[in-house]
């Protein structure tokens, strides 16, 4: 039919409603402008003073599940959204409404409009009582079709009277939102959209404020009628009547996307948490592989000592298994094992022919070369050019390979080339169980240490060391900006402290700092514009610490080294140095001294005159410098060995025995015991060399 409609308007808000413009309209629309027009509250007063007149609440902009849910508890007929077809929509409506109240097919809501308060209050109807809502579906058309199918949201009622509290209605957006028909769903506990993956407490929540008569907002996993997951916010609320619950209304909103990017913001956090305790373990190690490294290598004086010290050291690093030490022989056909640590067996003598493996600087070790060649073993191609190298499980590599004989096949290897210029001196090679040390982080530090053992070997080499008994420790202060390591600190107005040092050939200086209160790169930058510093990287860098090295032509350290001074200490902090060093009493001494005082604000802050233990003329002489070689578990295996008679014939007790009781394994003890037997030997056949 047709309805015939004449549209008057009138001004209204929530506390003045014109009475007589409602009693003589056929349909009201509130148009929800706020904050001068509160919708829900213009609906709730309209309601009141005129039950039988339909409201219609117009939502605008600003129309959301909330204005929907307030718009139903103030009684409205009808809920038009806002959109671009908002006019049409709204006359669309008003005439439907019309025309069931013409044809006397309008019904009110739910016997009763809702009260802002959360009441119900009686209207006239047909029937007695309550209204009653079926599990068919048969919510009266009103409530139904004129204002919840248009909610933004899905929305579903259902009834605790029923079992299970089934629903009994569900609009068109709960039917796109979870792919089941109103057929589907109606009838059923809407726990049929939780699924394997549901946390079980939400649900919980829900269930036992339902329970309390109490509303509830929770965020669930449910699963639509396909089995795709989606993450579904539900606000549930009991409706009363009379103070007590008949309903439950639920709005429901897919809030999947926010989800999502939540969870990908935890997992970037957690992610970075990880990298960023890896990375403060790394430097924690780092740092302190690097100090004693540059301890053991300024206090080694042949170059079998170096190899010895480094190789000891990482065999007693957590992260490493062990290591061993290959020199090139004349002409380079021989890659021969000289010191290891830590590896079942002893490799040492064994070595790699370097004539029968393929070599190609631009290939990595462990690719296969076609024609059946032989494949490139790691320590060959880093001597070869000049690279480290790497293999994540050595049981990769070919049987007869001699990595395969010393370590195990799921362990990991990293060897680095220990080069000084255009001389390789070897290879170091590292093995570890698990392959994420010899990742790029991990094999920077290595080759950083591969290459403070190279500058260390060309320095015993090509260098005397101190040799007088007596020494002066002199300490000073200084804050020259001429100094390089004052001029960074003031700069960035940061600290710097000295972690080691090791002199070049050329006479310039491998110089090992560590920075507080400057980023890794702000240093290395900073460092790079003195005219001192010939290259600076980063080594390490974390939160609180960063790790650099510098090779710098400095002439305070150049001139300590001739004067046949030792550095000691090094540091800066906010622009004031510090420097430590050990030099031998009389004319030298005083020449350091004026060295210093010639930098601004040098002076000298402390002096100190000490003996060392002359050179050994009675037993007791050797035997107190043969201790002072020993480190204290070489001492410890030797001691242990002669005492518990290990070189009687036979043997009162083995190497297994004695490794027990030093807590250690049995390879790792008989390293210790060869490095003693070794220092032994050379102390008394040195002079006999020739």
């Amino acid at each position: 039919m047709k309805v015939k409609v004449e549209v008057a308007t009138a001004d209204a808000d929530a506390d003045r409603v014109d009475r007589r413009s409602v009693e003589t309209a056929d349909c009201v629309v509130v148009d929800h402008q706020p904050p001068a027009v509160d919708g829900p509250e213009v609906v709730g007063r309209v309601a009141d003073a005129h039950p039988r007149v339909p409201v219609v609440l117009l939502a605008g902009e600003d129309g959301d599940e909330r204005l929907a849910g307030r718009a139903v508890d103030a009684g409205v007929d009808a809920y038009v959204p806002g959109g671009e077809d908002d006019v049409d929509r709204l006359c669309d409506r008003v005439r439907r409404l019309l025309a069931d109240e013409e044809d006397g097919r309008r019904e009110p809501p739910v016997a009763g409009r809702s009260r802002p308060d959360g009441g119900l209050r009686e209207v006239p109807g047909d029937g007695d009582g309550d209204a009653d809502i079926d599990v068919d579906g048969d919510v009266p058309g009103t409530l139904k079709e004129r204002v919840l199918e248009e909610a933004p949201v899905g929305v579903t009622v259902s009834d605790p009277d029923l079992p299970d509290t089934p629903l009994v209605y569900v609009n068109e957006a709960f039917e796109e939102m979870t792919g089941y028909e109103r057929e589907e769903a109606l009838g059923s506990n809407c726990r049929f959209l939780q699924g394997a993956a549901t946390d079980p407490e939400p649900a919980r929540r829900m269930a036992e404020a339902v329970d309390a008569d109490e509303p509830v907002s929770v965020e669930l996993l449910n699963y639509r009628k396909d089995g795709e997951e989606f993450w579904n916010r539900v606000d549930v609320a009991p409706i009363r009547d009379a103070g007590e619950v008949t309903h439950y209304v639920s709005f429901r909103t897919d809030v999947t996307e926010r989800k999502r990017a939540e969870f990908a913001v935890e997992r970037y956090a957690e992610q970075l948490d990880r990298e960023r305790a890896a990375l403060d373990r790394v430097v924690d190690r780092v740092q302190g592989l690097v100090r004693d490294a540059a301890e053991a290598l300024v206090t080694a004086t042949t170059r079998a000592e170096i190899a010895e010290a480094v190789c000891d050291l990482l065999a007693e690093t957590d992260s490493y298994d062990g290591a061993w030490m290959s020199e090139l022989e004349m002409g380079g056909e021989r890659l021969e094992v000289t010191t290891a640590a830590g590896l079942p067996g002893t490799p040492e003598g064994a070595g790699i022919d370097t004539d029968d493996v393929a070599v190609d600087a631009d290939e990595p070790a462990t690719e296969l070369l076609p024609d059946g060649a032989t494949p490139r073993d790691p320590a060959v191609v880093a001597a070869a050019n000049g690279e480290a190298q790497t293999v994540e499980r050595v049981g990769d590599l070919p049987p007869g390979s001699l990595h395969r004989e010393v370590a195990a096949d799921d362990d990991a290897l990293a060897a680095v080339p220990v080069e000084y210029r255009d001389t390789c001196y070897g290879v170091l090679t590292v093995y570890a169980d698990e392959a994420a040390v010899v990742a790029e982080r991990e094999r920077t530090v290595v080759a950083a240490l591969g290459r403070m053992v190279a500058t260390a070997i060309n320095a015993v080499e090509t260098k005397t060391t101190l040799s007088a008994d007596d020494v002066v420790t002199l300490e000073f202060g200084v804050a020259d900006p001429d100094l390089f390591f004052v001029a960074v600190s003031g700069t960035l107005d940061c600290s710097l402290d000295h972690a080691g040092t090791v002199a070049r050939e050329d006479g310039s200086h491998v110089v090992f700092l560590t920075a507080q209160g400057a980023s890794g790169e702000t240093v290395v930058e900073t460092a790079r514009e003195h005219p001192d510093v010939v290259d600076a990287d980063v080594l390490t860098e974390a939160e609180t610490e960063t790790l650099v090295e510098l090779v710098v032509e400095d002439r305070l350290l150049t001139d300590l080294a001739d004067y046949g001074a030792r550095l000691r200490g090094l540091s800066a902090d906010d622009g004031v140095g510090h420097v430590e060093v050990d030099a031998p009493p009389g004319t030298a001494a005083r020449s350091i001294v004026d060295l210093v005082e010639e930098f601004d604000e040098g002076d000298l802050a402390a002096y100190h005159e000490r003996t060392d233990p002359p050179a050994p003329t009675t037993r007791g002489d050797f035997v107190s410098r043969l201790r002072d070689e020993l480190t204290d578990r070489q001492l410890s295996a030797l001691q242990r060995a002669y005492l518990g008679g290990y070189f009687e014939w036979p043997r009162d007790v083995d190497g297994d025995e004695l490794a027990d009781t030093m807590d250690v394994s049995r390879s790792t003890y008989h390293q210790h015991l060869r490095a003693a037997e070794r220092k032994l030997l050379a102390e008394l056949f040195a002079d006999r060399r020739t």
